[in-house]
């Protein structure tokens, strides 16, 4: 499965060493090797030990886990459940976001990895909040309609400071952080948002 992954290494040739070692730290491969190998010979036995050699990147990059914000002792909340927020770092282009049981998976570029990114991070779960207010915010929104019987001409999900909804003429806004929320409270936030239609927008 490892075949067309792509291996970068160093190696060093010592004249006192007898054997070739491999060695995998911080994610990092170096190859110690005696002098007199080849580099056709180096390259033989690091694709014997091509497999192990991933395995041992892979462990270090799960193990690498960083906490955003003090996440550990006040974890995330997504749909009134808490996920504790856990890291790692591979060799892609764009970040990718994972809810699996308790943890939410965040996974980096490599470029990120020993720097501060709260700023990365924050932007993350951004988008986290908004991917699921979308879904959420239109499941109570249709809710509702069948509740009251009617419907507000437009609505949108845009982050606020002091609130989590308002309506301004006609206009439900939805802070996308409601999902932190269970869904019975969501659905009466937005319920709130739609009673106001009839009793202020409509003023």
């Amino acid at each position: 499965m490892n075949k067309n992954r792509v291996l970068t290494y160093t190696i060093s040739k010592v004249r006192d060493c007898k054997d070739m070692y491999i060695s995998v730290q911080n994610g990092e491969v170096e190859i110690i090797a005696p002098y007199n190998y080849s580099n056709k010979k180096i390259q033989r036995v690091i694709e014997e030990k091509r497999d192990w050699i991933f395995k041992k990147i892979e462990e270090y990059n799960f193990k690498n886990i960083e906490e955003f914000n003090g996440i550990e002792r006040n974890p995330l909340k997504v749909l009134g459940k808490e996920y504790k927020i856990k890291i790692n770092y591979r060799n892609i282009d764009v970040a990718e976001l994972n809810i699996e049981e308790n943890n939410i998976k965040i996974t980096l570029s490599n470029k990120f990895k020993g720097k501060d990114n709260k700023k990365v991070l924050k932007l993350a779960i951004d988008k986290l909040y908004e991917s699921i207010a979308v879904k959420e915010v239109e499941r109570a929104m249709e809710k509702t309609r069948i509740l009251l019987g009617y419907a507000p001409e437009d609505y949108k999900i845009e982050k606020m400071n002091n609130a989590y909804g308002k309506c301004v003429k006609n206009v439900i806004t939805i802070n996308p952080e409601i999902v932190k929320f269970d869904r019975k409270i969501i659905d009466r936030i937005v319920l709130e948002q739609y009673l106001k239609i009839k009793t202020v927008c409509h003023r």
